[in-house]
């Protein structure tokens, strides 16, 4: 007799937590995300993998079916952290005497993420406490777009979009289960949780709410969002596609 069979297939699982104006850019009923880093500060823990789902945020995301169990049994090989802050820097509105907006994303990635810490827990176990600079997420947009349209002086290389990364966007950087994937059997809850200690949460208070981000010659400037994103690798087992397997010692038979 023909049976399907589970396969290891390479799977990703990611979700994101946004912060900034969202509802002027049409998206609404977000769970887990924030419209000033005031807000950000004043809960208690950034929520990840159990908060929502790809139906109710798009994919663009989060691709997680179900946000209350995994829908497979997942091998987990690695985890990462990474923070999306667009700087809309525009020549002489830019101050460069103090820190102001374009150094947000220069603070929130790295300064307040060094005062902060990450856990993962799978089902009732806590399998991973970490520093969020501890889980660096080896992949994304590195350096800067650059406007060679300034208008102010002290800015040579105005930076219209800057992107900071958690370390060098290159895939071997992140925390990994060397000796062997964490195994994760299907319907086990997920969870991650993100605090912030007491002094980050000043800093958070800090930053200036997102400018938006101006195209210049146009009237259709839009809301700066910034988006804090755990990434989990590994493989899921799947059956297999397109293909069934003999059971029992014989295989000659049908």
């Amino acid at each position: 007799m023909r049976q399907p069979k589970n396969v290891l297939e390479k799977w990703v699982m990611y979700d994101n937590c946004l912060i900034g104006d969202l509802a002027t850019v049409g998206i609404s009923n977000y769970p887990g995300s924030y419209a000033t880093f005031d807000a950000v500060a004043d809960d208690e823990e950034v929520s990840f993998l159990d908060i929502r789902n790809s139906a109710e945020v798009t994919k663009s995301y989060c691709n997680i079916a179900a946000k209350e169990k995994t829908d497979w049994s997942f091998y987990l090989n690695s985890i990462g952290i990474r923070v999306n802050y667009p700087t809309p820097n525009q020549g002489s509105e830019h101050d460069v005497d103090g820190p102001g907006e374009w150094a947000n994303a220069h603070m929130l990635a790295a300064e307040i993420m060094n005062h902060a810490y990450f856990e993962l827990t799978v089902s009732q176990d806590i399998i991973l406490t970490a520093k969020p600079l501890m889980l660096p997420s080896g992949y994304g947009a590195y350096g800067y777009m650059m406007n060679s349209g300034s208008n102010n002086a002290a800015l040579s290389h105005a930076v219209v979009v800057d992107h900071t990364e958690n370390g060098v966007p290159d895939l071997r950087n992140r925390f990994s289960w060397d000796l062997k994937a964490f195994e994760i059997p299907k319907n086990t809850p997920l969870k991650g949780r993100l605090r912030f200690s007491k002094y980050a949460k000043e800093l958070l208070r800090g930053l200036s709410t997102p400018e938006n981000i101006d195209f210049e010659g146009t009237e259709n400037d839009v809301p700066a969002i910034i988006n804090i994103e755990l990434s989990l690798f590994g493989y899921r087992a799947v059956q297999q596609r397109g293909e069934l397997h003999f059971t029992g010692g014989g295989q000659g038979n049908v």
